[in-house]
């Protein structure tokens, strides 16, 4: 259970990582991000259902990890989408790596919708409190409730 987990963190710590060090992606980025997220889980369950015997293995575990690290960075390299047509692996092999500045914009972009989705959630646990204590005044006003 524990490889399934380790390899499923592989999946999306490797999307990420492409993510933060080539960020200008096109507009298919999320749905781009979605399915080969959980196009790759889906793989990677699979394949372990398949092959419980690897785990026992640690050398062959070792060699199916490199493996899939690999598979995985080659897949995204070559079709994650970027806003000027050329892929990442193209950019990598012309020697176009990412900058310190490309990466933390990247991580940046990556962590913006933790701290919307954070503010979102405050502003939602205090409208719903307010509209329990409204209806709990509303119940208290109502003709025949107890006090």
């Amino acid at each position: 259970m524990r490889s399934l987990l380790r390899r499923l963190f592989y999946v999306a710590a490797l999307h990420a990582a492409f993510y933060a060090c080539y960020p200008d992606t096109g507009g298919l980025i999320k749905l781009y991000a979605w399915f080969s997220l959980i196009g790759w889980g889906l793989l990677v369950i699979v394949l372990n259902l398949a092959l419980p015997s690897l785990q026992k293995l640690r050398f062959l575990a070792f060699l199916y990890d490199i493996l899939l690290l690999s598979a995985i960075s080659f897949v995204l390299a070559i079709s994650m989408p970027q806003a000027d047509k050329v892929s990442v692996l193209q950019k990598l092999r012309s020697g176009d790596y990412p900058t310190w500045k490309q990466f933390r914009g990247g991580t940046k972009q990556l962590g913006t919708g933790l701290k919307d989705t954070a503010g979102e959630l405050q502003r939602t646990s205090k409208e719903l409190k307010n509209q329990v204590e409204q209806l709990r005044n509303e119940k208290d006003a109502l003709p025949g409730a107890k006090k």
